[in-house]
């Protein structure tokens, strides 16, 4: 699955699809 598909899995998006990391993409340990 694409890094993406597990942030919009709990709600989130992508910090790639920014380029930073968002506060509501902090929170999930998966983008390491």
């Amino acid at each position: 699955d694409p890094p993406d598909k597990l942030f919009t899995v709990h709600g989130l998006w992508p910090s790639n699809s920014n380029g930073n990391d968002p506060e509501y993409c902090k929170a999930p340990p998966y983008h390491t």
